[in-house]
């Protein structure tokens, strides 16, 4: 139980370090993601071509021109990096700290972004 209590505390910095904008960068551990990158995430977002999903990653929803694939694909990189070193932390499975990070990242989306759901469909968050 305390170790469960842990990760969910990791998850929900690491969320935040994953999600949260300050200043205008998007921090992650031991490195910083340009704004430029991390607007275009966050414009593919708010125009419904990439969204949530329940295992912790970005996903496109429509059809991405390489450069919004390549913003996709790092992002979902730096995720991976920062669920690898807290599950490490952790003595847990990457895959656990995704999926309750992505309980979160999903709360904190704005209405109108796009979620995956349990059926595989993608629906704009209420």
């Amino acid at each position: 139980m305390a170790q469960m209590k842990t990760l969910i505390m990791s998850v929900l910095g690491g969320a935040a370090l994953i999600g949260g904008v300050v200043a205008g960068t998007t921090l992650l551990p031991d490195m910083l993601v340009a704004s430029a990158q991390a607007q275009t995430a966050d414009d593919l977002k708010d125009q419904g071509k990439i969204g949530e999903t329940a295992e912790g990653y970005l996903a496109a929803v429509t059809t991405l021109t390489s450069s919004e694939q390549a913003a996709m694909d790092e992002i979902n990189a730096k995720r991976k990096t920062v669920y690898t070193r807290l599950a490490r932390e952790q003595g847990v499975s990457v895959s656990d700290v995704a999926k309750l990070t992505a309980e979160k990242l999903v709360a904190k989306a704005p209405s109108g972004h796009m979620i995956r759901d349990g059926f595989g469909a993608w629906v704009p968050k209420p």
